[in-house]
């Protein structure tokens, strides 16, 4: 995976590309398996994948000129959320047209998916956990 601080850092040939936000700096295992599943799947889709770090202003750059056409947010209850509108101190912001983006809702879909076994887990991302006894 290629890493990059700050859009700007990012260079400018990528075509349309996937983007995860941060370092894992912290980030529990959790998210790195959500992440690191979010990441497998656009690329096995065939879509270049960066990880970037960048500010609210520099999110709000990019979807004002385009470069960022849709954003989501992932974590262990959510698995993929599709985020359509911004609100921070500096103003608030809507990503492409507020709606859910399509790659977005492909890789929602396909984590449901394999959470669910409607599809195989081909890359060991699910643990069975035995129940009490």
């Amino acid at each position: 995976m290629q890493r990059w601080r700050g859009l700007e850092a990012t260079p400018g040939d990528l075509g349309r590309t996937v983007v995860t936000v941060g370092m894992y700096d912290g980030v529990h295992r959790g998210h790195q398996t959500l992440i690191g599943a979010a990441v497998a799947r656009a690329r096995e889709r065939g879509h270049t994948v960066t990880e970037r770090t960048f500010s609210v202003e520099e999110w709000r750059q990019g979807v004002a000129d385009g470069t960022v056409t849709e954003t989501f947010a992932c974590g262990t209850a959510a698995v993929i959320t599709p985020v359509g509108e911004v609100k921070a101190r500096t103003g608030d912001f809507t990503v492409g047209d507020g709606e859910p983006g399509p790659l977005t809702m492909q890789l929602r879909a396909h984590l449901l998916d394999v959470q669910h076994g409607r599809v195989a887990d081909t890359h060991g991302w699910l643990h069975r956990v035995a129940p009490a006894s």
